[in-house]
C-alpha cells in the first residue's frame, strides 16, 4: 500500500507544509514499542516538510510494566524501522521537547505536534479548551487554525494524524499492552515472525532486548558463567 492511499483521509493541515514562518514538527510519545504503525506516521510529516525539519520525541523513563524500554533500547527499535535515529532526540518530557525547540527562534517557527488518530478518539491526549481564566490554551487544534498559525511564543498546534492498520502474526495489531504481552508467549521462530511484522525488519538485538524486558517464556536461557568454566 502506498502511504498517499494510507493517508488519503489525513488531516488535512498535515498537507500546508507552507507558513508564514519556519516550522518544526515534533512526534511525540512513550513508544513501548515503537513499530511501522508509528514510522508511517513519521514518513507522512517526512514527505510534507522535509526529513530535516520533523523529530521524534521520547524520553528514557523506564517504569515496568508499562514502560519497560530505556531510550536506548527505543532508539534501536526506531532505527530498525529504517527511521535514521538522528531524528530522535531524548526529552524528558516529550509533550513539551524543549531539547527540541530550544533550539528553534521562537517568535518566527511554527511548532506543529503529530498524534495518532486513536490517541485522540475516545480518551483524547489533548485538550484546547481554554485555560481558568478563559484564555486560550497553548495547544491548539491544527485544522481549526489553518491559514492563521502562530509562531512558538504563543501556540503549538496538534495534527491528528490516523493509525496505519497493519497486522502481527496474521492478526490486526492490537495495543502495546497487549503487543507486550503476546510476545511474552512466543517461540523462537515466531517471535522472529513476530518481530519482522511490528517493526518491518528483524534484529537479533532487538530480539534480546525485547526477551529481556519482556520476560519470553519460551527464550533461550543464557548459561551461567560460572557453570560453564572449564576446570
Amino acid at each position: 500500500m502506498k502511504l498517499r492511499e494510507i493517508f488519503n483521509n489525513a488531516s488535512s493541515t498535515l498537507y500546508e507544509a507552507d507558513t508564514p514562518q519556519g516550522v518544526v514538527v515534533v512526534y511525540a510519545g512513550r513508544f513501548h514499542p515503537f513499530h511501522k504503525g508509528h514510522k508511517a506516521v513519521f514518513d507522512s510529516a517526512v514527505k510534507i516538510y522535509g526529513v530535516d525539519k520533523c523529530f521524534i520525541a521520547t524520553s528514557g523513563k523506564v517504569d515496568p510494566p508499562k514502560s519497560p524500554f530505556t531510550f536506548d533500547e527505543k532508539l534501536k527499535m526506531i532505527t530498525l524501522t529504517g527511521i535514521d535515529p538522528s531524528r530522535v532526540v531524548q526529552c524528558r518530557v516529550p509533550y513539551q521537547p524543549q531539547e527540541i525547540l530550544s533550539k528553534y527562534d521562537a517568535t518566527t517557527t511554527v511548532a506543529k505536534f503529530l498524534v495518532g488518530a486513536k490517541d485522540m478518539d475516545s480518551d483524547p491526549r489533548f485538550s484546547f479548551a481554554p485555560k481558568k481564566d478563559g484564555s486560550p490554551s497553548y495547544l491548539q487544534d491544527a485544522d481549526a487554525n489553518r491559514g492563521n498559525f502562530e509562531s512558538l511564543d504563543k501556540h503549538a498546534y496538534v495534527i491528528t494524524a490516523p493509525t496505519l492498520n497493519f497486522k502481527v502474526l496474521g492478526q490486526p495489531a492490537t495495543s502495546a499492552t497487549e503487543l507486550r504481552a503476546q510476545y511474552a508467549l512466543l517461540d523462537d521462530d515466531t517471535a522472529r515472525k513476530f518481530i519482522q511484522d511490528l517493526f518491518g525488519n528483524f534484529s537479533e538485538d532487538v530480539m534480546s532486548i525485547l526477551d529481556n524486558k519482556l520476560g519470553r517464556q519460551n527464550a533461550p536461557v543464557e548459561p551461567d558463567g560460572e557453570e560453564n568454566a572449564t576446570t
